[in-house]
Order: structure tokens, then sequence, then C-alpha cells
């Protein structure tokens, strides 16, 4: 059963495993690598803890924008003392790899105080494993700091790298995705232009086959013709022949 139907039906088939959940708000970062990710995240979130969580920063198909707004609710679900989770990357990781985080989900902890737990689906979506808690408070006193915040972010990203065993990309998923579909863009591109070739090259030599046919149609008639002639030449000197022999008898 997929996560989406195991978690409307109430199943508790998402486990939930690593270092313990902290007491108090967090943000949950869990490396973003499908469209269901969401939906497993909840599910062994309610099941396993009794951790109040707002979903508010995603849907179930994507990584909810940034927006001041969607930025403004989540730090309040956080000074509430509830749990948000978040999808670091925004867009799904193509591949089997860690991409560059949206600074985001540092500058929100940053702002209210509160620690990043990394996190990561396994292969099939089945098990939710979380690391232990980043601690920012060194840095609480440097907000608005863009090299801190981006510096935050990436050790968010690494952490999830590490704890998952993928490799970390310097890269935004969103770039990677769009620089291979454009890739894809290209090589359905170039396979037309073969194609397109390749038709071209039929026609040339259908036209060349049919130009080689209508020649050697014309040399034989031509051939034809004169062969007809000849043999009517022939035909009239014989005639001519006998009559010749024909009077001299006479």
């Amino acid at each position: 059963m997929n996560p989406l139907r195991r978690w409307l039906s109430g199943g508790t088939s998402v486990r939930l495993q690593g270092a313990d959940l902290p007491d108090g708000p967090f943000i949950l970062a869990v490396h973003h690598s499908r469209r269901m990710d969401v939906v497993a995240v909840s599910s062994a979130l309610r099941a396993h803890t009794s951790t109040r969580l707002w979903l508010g920063l995603v849907t179930r198909a994507h990584p909810y924008p940034w927006s001041t707004r969607v930025r403004a609710k989540a730090f309040s679900m956080l000074q509430a003392g509830r749990a948000v989770v978040a999808f670091p990357e925004v867009a799904t990781a193509p591949g089997k790899a860690v991409y560059k985080a949206d600074i985001g989900v540092a500058d929100l902890a940053l702002h209210a105080k509160v620690p990043v737990v990394p996190g990561y689906l396994d292969h099939e979506g089945s098990c939710l494993v979380v690391g232990e808690a980043l601690d920012f408070r060194r840095h609480w006193d440097t907000r608005g700091s863009r090299p801190i915040v981006r510096a935050m972010a990436d050790e968010i990203m690494i952490a999830i790298a590490e704890l998952s065993g993928l490799p970390y990309r310097d890269l935004p998923a969103s770039s990677v995705r769009a620089q291979r579909a454009a890739d894809r863009a290209d090589r359905a591109a170039a396979r037309e232009r073969e194609r397109r070739l390749r038709a071209e090259r039929e026609r040339e030599e259908a036209l060349a086959e049919e130009r080689e046919l209508a020649a050697a149609t014309m040399d034989a008639r031509r051939a034809a013709r004169l062969h007809a002639l000849e043999a009517a030449m022939a035909d009239r000197a014989a005639q001519g022949a006998g009559r010749e022999i024909h009077g001299e008898d006479e």
C-alpha cells in the first residue's frame, strides 16, 4: 500500500526510527525525493509521537513557496510550541543525492530560535529516519547575516546527507531538474533532427531511384524504337533486294 493509502486509512506502516525528537518546538527538515513524501512523514510522526505538527509549509505533492505569509504562519506555529515539517530542497531531488537547501528553513530556525532535526525516508517510503537535532543557538545573535544563514542551510543538508548515506551536491535541486529537462529536450530535438534528416535522405534516395527508373524507362523506349526502326529498315532492304532479283530473272 502506498503512503497516501496508509495515511488515509489510519495505518501505521510508516515507521519512525533514529534519534529522539526534541520535547519543544522544532523544524523537521526532510530530504525530498518523492511527491508523496509529506504523506509518509505525517503518517510516521502522527503514529509515533504526540508532538503537534504543522504541515503548512508543504502540501501532499510539494513544498509550499516561502511567501512572507507562510513564513509568518510557520513562525507563529513554532512560537506556539508546535513542530513544523519542511523540505529544504523545495523541489524533489533528481537521482540519489541530497541537494542545496533554500535558506528559508535556516532563517526560520534562526528567528524562531528552535533546533532543526534532519530526516529522510527510506527507498520504499516505509520508514522515516531522523537524526540528532542541530542546535544553532551559537548563531542566535547574528540574525540577518546571509553568510550565517547560508552556512546553516548547508549544515542542515550535509547532516541529511550523512544520515541517509547519499552524496551531497552543492546545487539547487530545481536547477538540476531544469538542466536535466533541458538535456532531455536537447536529446529529443537531436532525435527529431536526425529523424528529419533520415526522412529527407530517404526522400532523396526515393527521388533518385524514380529518376533512375524514369531514365532507364526512357532508354528502354529509345532502344525499342531504334530496334523497331532498324528492323523496319532491314525489312525494306530485304524487300528491295527481292524485287531486284525477281526483275533480273525476268
